[in-house]
Protein backbone atom coordinates (compact mmCIF):
# COMPACT_ATOMS: atom_id res chain seq x y z
CA UNK A 1 0.00 0.00 0.00
CA UNK A 2 2.64 2.70 0.75
CA UNK A 3 4.76 1.59 -2.50
CA UNK A 4 1.65 2.28 -3.80
CA UNK A 5 0.75 5.44 -2.89
CA UNK A 6 4.07 6.68 -3.12
CA UNK A 7 3.78 5.75 -6.80
CA UNK A 8 0.65 7.77 -7.27
CA UNK A 9 2.56 10.67 -4.74
CA UNK A 10 5.56 10.61 -7.75
CA UNK A 11 3.28 10.66 -10.43
CA UNK A 12 1.15 14.01 -9.56
CA UNK A 13 4.60 15.63 -8.87
CA UNK A 14 5.62 14.92 -12.65
CA UNK A 15 1.96 15.66 -14.01
CA UNK A 16 2.53 18.83 -12.19
CA UNK A 17 5.75 19.21 -13.48
CA UNK A 18 4.70 18.67 -16.99
CA UNK A 19 2.00 21.28 -16.80
CA UNK A 20 3.50 23.62 -15.34
CA UNK A 21 6.52 23.47 -18.09
CA UNK A 22 3.68 23.50 -20.57
CA UNK A 23 2.63 26.92 -19.48
CA UNK A 24 6.11 28.39 -19.31
CA UNK A 25 6.77 26.99 -22.89
CA UNK A 26 3.21 28.91 -23.91
CA UNK A 27 3.67 32.02 -21.81
CA UNK A 28 7.22 32.33 -23.59
CA UNK A 29 6.00 31.61 -26.68
CA UNK A 30 2.93 34.42 -26.24
CA UNK A 31 5.57 36.57 -25.17
CA UNK A 32 7.77 36.04 -28.33
CA UNK A 33 4.76 36.40 -30.39
CA UNK A 34 3.75 39.70 -28.69
CA UNK A 35 7.39 40.54 -28.87
CA UNK A 36 7.30 39.84 -32.67
CA UNK A 37 4.40 41.92 -33.48
CA UNK A 38 5.55 44.66 -31.74
CA UNK A 39 8.93 45.14 -33.69
CA UNK A 40 6.92 44.68 -37.11
CA UNK A 41 4.32 47.59 -35.84
CA UNK A 42 7.24 49.75 -34.64
CA UNK A 43 8.86 49.47 -37.94
CA UNK A 44 5.93 50.07 -39.81
CA UNK A 45 5.20 53.44 -38.05
CA UNK A 46 8.77 54.18 -38.01
CA UNK A 47 8.39 54.35 -41.91
CA UNK A 48 5.10 55.72 -42.21
CA UNK A 49 6.85 58.42 -39.94
CA UNK A 50 9.37 59.23 -42.54
CA UNK A 51 6.66 59.99 -45.38
CA UNK A 52 4.69 61.87 -42.60
CA UNK A 53 7.51 64.13 -41.59
CA UNK A 54 8.65 64.18 -46.14
CA UNK A 55 5.03 65.72 -46.27
CA UNK A 56 4.99 68.07 -43.74
CA UNK A 57 7.86 69.73 -44.82
CA UNK A 58 6.72 69.75 -48.09
CA UNK A 59 3.75 71.40 -46.50
CA UNK A 60 5.17 73.70 -44.18
CA UNK A 61 8.91 74.75 -45.53
CA UNK A 62 9.59 77.23 -42.53
CA UNK A 63 11.00 74.72 -39.72
CA UNK A 64 10.44 77.28 -36.89
CA UNK A 65 9.18 74.59 -33.64
CA UNK A 66 7.78 77.04 -31.26
CA UNK A 67 4.92 77.60 -33.41
CA UNK A 68 1.23 76.85 -32.56
CA UNK A 69 1.21 72.51 -33.15
CA UNK A 70 -2.59 72.71 -33.41
CA UNK A 71 -3.93 73.19 -36.52
CA UNK A 72 -5.34 76.39 -37.80
CA UNK A 73 -8.42 76.94 -40.59
CA UNK A 74 -9.19 74.87 -43.57
CA UNK A 75 -5.52 73.16 -42.77
CA UNK A 76 -6.70 69.96 -40.41
CA UNK A 77 -3.73 68.05 -40.41
CA UNK A 78 -1.33 66.81 -37.66
CA UNK A 79 1.66 67.94 -37.71
CA UNK A 80 4.98 65.96 -37.77
CA UNK A 81 8.46 68.11 -36.84
CA UNK A 82 11.47 67.57 -34.45
CA UNK A 83 9.75 68.93 -31.52
CA UNK A 84 9.13 66.12 -29.26
CA UNK A 85 5.35 65.28 -29.10
CA UNK A 86 3.89 62.07 -29.35
CA UNK A 87 1.66 60.56 -32.49
CA UNK A 88 -0.25 57.35 -31.61
CA UNK A 89 -1.41 55.49 -34.35
CA UNK A 90 -3.98 52.65 -33.10
CA UNK A 91 -4.10 49.33 -35.09
CA UNK A 92 -6.80 46.72 -34.68
CA UNK A 93 -3.78 44.35 -33.46
CA UNK A 94 -1.67 46.29 -31.55
CA UNK A 95 -1.05 49.98 -30.59
CA UNK A 96 2.35 52.59 -31.18
CA UNK A 97 3.27 56.07 -30.00
CA UNK A 98 5.96 57.85 -32.13
CA UNK A 99 8.25 60.86 -30.97
CA UNK A 100 10.07 62.98 -33.70
CA UNK A 101 13.37 64.57 -32.20
CA UNK A 102 16.41 66.50 -34.09
CA UNK A 103 19.60 64.67 -34.04
CA UNK A 104 21.11 67.49 -33.25
CA UNK A 105 20.90 67.21 -29.75
CA UNK A 106 22.92 67.12 -26.93
CA UNK A 107 26.72 67.51 -26.02
CA UNK A 108 28.76 67.24 -29.65
CA UNK A 109 31.77 64.33 -29.85
CA UNK A 110 32.93 65.94 -33.09
CA UNK A 111 36.37 66.42 -31.44
CA UNK A 112 38.04 66.72 -34.54
CA UNK A 113 36.25 70.21 -35.28
CA UNK A 114 36.67 71.80 -31.44
CA UNK A 115 38.35 69.24 -29.45
CA UNK A 116 36.73 69.31 -25.76
CA UNK A 117 35.48 73.05 -25.97
CA UNK A 118 31.36 71.93 -25.97
CA UNK A 119 31.89 69.75 -23.53
CA UNK A 120 33.51 71.86 -21.01
CA UNK A 121 30.22 73.80 -20.30
CA UNK A 122 29.40 70.50 -18.18
CA UNK A 123 32.39 70.97 -15.85
CA UNK A 124 30.66 74.53 -15.01
CA UNK A 125 27.74 72.90 -13.02
CA UNK A 126 30.22 71.71 -10.67
CA UNK A 127 31.95 74.83 -9.52
CA UNK A 128 30.72 74.17 -5.59
CA UNK A 129 31.92 70.42 -5.99
CA UNK A 130 36.03 70.74 -6.27
CA UNK A 131 36.52 67.23 -6.37
CA UNK A 132 34.37 66.82 -8.54
CA UNK A 133 35.16 69.47 -10.82
CA UNK A 134 38.93 68.31 -10.73
CA UNK A 135 37.87 64.93 -12.05
CA UNK A 136 35.83 66.31 -15.04
CA UNK A 137 38.76 68.09 -16.01
CA UNK A 138 41.01 64.31 -15.57
CA UNK A 139 38.16 63.06 -17.89
CA UNK A 140 38.75 65.86 -20.74
CA UNK A 141 42.10 64.82 -20.72
CA UNK A 142 41.49 61.05 -21.01
CA UNK A 143 39.15 62.34 -23.77
CA UNK A 144 41.73 64.33 -26.21
CA UNK A 145 44.23 61.10 -25.32
CA UNK A 146 41.35 58.68 -26.69
CA UNK A 147 40.56 61.05 -29.59
CA UNK A 148 44.23 62.17 -30.92
CA UNK A 149 46.81 60.53 -33.08
CA UNK A 150 49.67 60.87 -31.28
CA UNK A 151 51.14 58.95 -28.14
CA UNK A 152 51.77 61.56 -25.64
CA UNK A 153 50.28 61.54 -22.83
CA UNK A 154 48.40 64.46 -21.30
CA UNK A 155 49.15 65.64 -17.40
CA UNK A 156 45.96 63.17 -16.61
CA UNK A 157 45.34 61.56 -19.43
CA UNK A 158 45.70 57.49 -20.77
CA UNK A 159 47.64 56.16 -23.86
CA UNK A 160 47.85 52.59 -24.86
CA UNK A 161 50.14 51.35 -22.45
CA UNK A 162 47.60 52.44 -19.61
CA UNK A 163 44.87 51.15 -20.83
CA UNK A 164 46.83 47.76 -21.54
CA UNK A 165 47.59 47.78 -17.96
CA UNK A 166 44.04 48.09 -17.46
CA UNK A 167 43.28 45.01 -19.89
CA UNK A 168 41.71 47.32 -22.07
CA UNK A 169 43.97 46.91 -25.44
CA UNK A 170 44.01 47.98 -28.19
CA UNK A 171 42.46 51.18 -26.58
CA UNK A 172 42.77 53.88 -27.45
CA UNK A 173 41.13 54.28 -31.10
CA UNK A 174 43.57 57.86 -31.47
CA UNK A 175 41.36 58.50 -34.00
CA UNK A 176 37.59 60.16 -33.79
CA UNK A 177 34.72 58.10 -31.44
CA UNK A 178 33.23 56.10 -34.54
CA UNK A 179 29.56 55.80 -32.08
CA UNK A 180 29.02 58.26 -28.98
CA UNK A 181 28.78 55.06 -26.79
CA UNK A 182 32.69 54.24 -26.96
CA UNK A 183 33.08 57.15 -24.49
CA UNK A 184 32.21 54.42 -22.17
CA UNK A 185 35.15 52.84 -22.28
CA UNK A 186 37.39 55.52 -21.03
CA UNK A 187 37.72 55.35 -17.65
CA UNK A 188 35.60 57.85 -15.48
CA UNK A 189 33.06 58.38 -18.33
CA UNK A 190 30.40 56.78 -17.06
CA UNK A 191 30.65 58.98 -13.85
CA UNK A 192 29.48 61.79 -15.76
CA UNK A 193 27.92 60.75 -18.81
CA UNK A 194 25.56 58.21 -17.29
CA UNK A 195 24.04 55.42 -20.19
CA UNK A 196 20.31 55.01 -20.14
CA UNK A 197 19.61 52.04 -18.19
CA UNK A 198 16.74 50.26 -20.58
CA UNK A 199 18.62 51.42 -23.84
CA UNK A 200 22.13 51.64 -23.00
CA UNK A 201 22.23 54.99 -25.30
CA UNK A 202 23.74 58.42 -24.34
CA UNK A 203 20.99 61.03 -24.74
CA UNK A 204 22.78 63.81 -23.79
CA UNK A 205 25.60 63.27 -26.65
CA UNK A 206 24.69 63.74 -30.63
CA UNK A 207 24.79 60.69 -32.16
CA UNK A 208 27.81 60.02 -34.53
CA UNK A 209 27.24 58.56 -37.80
CA UNK A 210 28.52 55.97 -39.58
CA UNK A 211 31.90 56.63 -41.44
CA UNK A 212 30.57 58.04 -44.99
CA UNK A 213 27.41 60.09 -43.59
CA UNK A 214 26.88 63.63 -43.44
CA UNK A 215 26.39 65.34 -40.14
CA UNK A 216 24.66 68.18 -38.24
CA UNK A 217 27.20 71.07 -38.32
CA UNK A 218 29.32 71.39 -35.40
CA UNK A 219 28.30 75.12 -35.19
CA UNK A 220 24.82 74.11 -35.09
CA UNK A 221 23.87 74.84 -31.18
CA UNK A 222 21.45 71.69 -29.41
CA UNK A 223 17.76 71.62 -29.91
CA UNK A 224 15.90 73.02 -27.13
CA UNK A 225 13.01 70.47 -27.17
CA UNK A 226 15.61 67.53 -26.59
CA UNK A 227 17.67 69.43 -23.71
CA UNK A 228 17.90 67.68 -20.47
CA UNK A 229 18.32 69.73 -16.96
CA UNK A 230 21.97 69.63 -17.25
CA UNK A 231 22.39 70.64 -20.37
CA UNK A 232 19.75 73.86 -19.66
CA UNK A 233 21.74 74.64 -16.09
CA UNK A 234 25.12 74.14 -18.26
CA UNK A 235 24.20 76.54 -20.81
CA UNK A 236 22.21 79.30 -19.16
CA UNK A 237 23.65 79.39 -15.45
CA UNK A 238 20.07 78.17 -14.30
CA UNK A 239 19.70 76.33 -10.95
CA UNK A 240 17.52 73.60 -10.78
CA UNK A 241 14.37 74.90 -10.28
CA UNK A 242 14.56 77.31 -13.34
CA UNK A 243 15.66 74.39 -15.15
CA UNK A 244 12.41 72.46 -14.20
CA UNK A 245 10.70 75.12 -14.96
CA UNK A 246 11.60 75.30 -18.36
CA UNK A 247 11.15 71.77 -18.96
CA UNK A 248 7.74 71.81 -16.97
CA UNK A 249 6.99 74.55 -19.80
CA UNK A 250 8.19 72.43 -22.65
CA UNK A 251 5.97 69.57 -21.40
CA UNK A 252 3.04 72.00 -21.40
CA UNK A 253 4.25 73.22 -25.18
CA UNK A 254 4.30 69.18 -26.28
CA UNK A 255 1.47 67.52 -24.53
CA UNK A 256 -1.07 70.34 -24.27
CA UNK A 257 0.00 73.01 -27.27
CA UNK A 258 0.67 75.64 -24.85
CA UNK A 259 2.89 78.40 -26.08
CA UNK A 260 6.22 78.97 -24.77
CA UNK A 261 5.41 82.27 -24.36
CA UNK A 262 2.79 81.72 -21.61
CA UNK A 263 5.00 79.75 -19.17
CA UNK A 264 7.78 81.62 -19.41
CA UNK A 265 9.14 85.30 -19.74
CA UNK A 266 10.63 87.11 -22.47
CA UNK A 267 14.25 87.51 -20.92
CA UNK A 268 14.25 83.54 -20.48
CA UNK A 269 12.97 83.27 -24.39
CA UNK A 270 15.64 85.09 -25.21
CA UNK A 271 18.54 83.56 -23.84
CA UNK A 272 16.86 80.15 -24.43
CA UNK A 273 16.55 81.08 -27.92
CA UNK A 274 20.47 82.13 -28.14
CA UNK A 275 21.94 79.08 -26.34
CA UNK A 276 19.11 76.74 -28.33
CA UNK A 277 18.08 75.62 -31.87
CA UNK A 278 14.30 76.32 -32.56
CA UNK A 279 14.61 75.18 -36.26
CA UNK A 280 15.17 71.64 -37.44
CA UNK A 281 18.38 70.86 -38.53
CA UNK A 282 17.55 68.30 -41.40
CA UNK A 283 18.62 65.56 -39.30
CA UNK A 284 15.63 63.16 -37.55
CA UNK A 285 15.51 61.34 -34.87
CA UNK A 286 12.29 58.65 -35.29
CA UNK A 287 11.34 56.87 -31.77
CA UNK A 288 8.46 54.31 -32.12
CA UNK A 289 7.52 52.56 -28.93
CA UNK A 290 4.58 49.35 -29.81
CA UNK A 291 3.07 47.07 -28.07
CA UNK A 292 0.95 43.68 -29.23
CA UNK A 293 -2.06 45.22 -26.37
CA UNK A 294 -2.48 46.88 -23.23
CA UNK A 295 -0.38 45.09 -20.67
CA UNK A 296 1.80 42.92 -23.20
CA UNK A 297 5.08 42.91 -24.06
CA UNK A 298 6.13 45.61 -26.60
CA UNK A 299 9.46 46.90 -28.77
CA UNK A 300 11.04 50.20 -29.57
CA UNK A 301 12.68 51.34 -32.26
CA UNK A 302 15.44 54.16 -32.82
CA UNK A 303 15.75 55.28 -36.27
CA UNK A 304 18.17 58.47 -37.23
CA UNK A 305 18.63 59.38 -41.02
CA UNK A 306 18.67 63.24 -42.47
CA UNK A 307 15.28 63.67 -44.67
CA UNK A 308 15.85 65.06 -48.39
CA UNK A 309 12.81 66.99 -49.77
CA UNK A 310 13.77 66.43 -53.04
CA UNK A 311 14.27 62.25 -52.74
CA UNK A 312 16.52 62.86 -55.48
CA UNK A 313 18.20 59.37 -54.14
CA UNK A 314 15.71 56.48 -54.07
CA UNK A 315 17.66 54.87 -50.54
CA UNK A 316 17.28 56.76 -47.45
CA UNK A 317 20.69 56.40 -45.61
CA UNK A 318 20.18 55.60 -41.50
CA UNK A 319 22.40 56.67 -39.30
CA UNK A 320 21.23 54.46 -36.67
CA UNK A 321 18.95 51.94 -36.87
CA UNK A 322 18.30 50.41 -33.13
CA UNK A 323 16.22 47.52 -31.47
CA UNK A 324 15.51 48.49 -27.93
Amino acid sequence: MIIVLAILALAALLAGATVSESQLAAGMAHTANDQERAAWLAESAVNRTQWLLLQDITAYPDRTLDQPTTPTGLDSRERFRADGVAHRFPRADGDCTVTITDMASGWDLNLAAAGTAGLQTLGDLFSREPARREAFTDLLDKIQDYSDTDDLVRRHGLEREDYARAGQAPLPRNAQPQFREELLWIPGAADFFPADPGSGRLPELRLVPPPGLARPAPSLRPSFFTATERLLRARLGLDETAAKTVLDARRRWQEEAIPLESSLDASLRSRLRQEFLFRESGYYTVTATATAGEGRPGRTLVASFRADRTMASPFLRYHEWQWQ
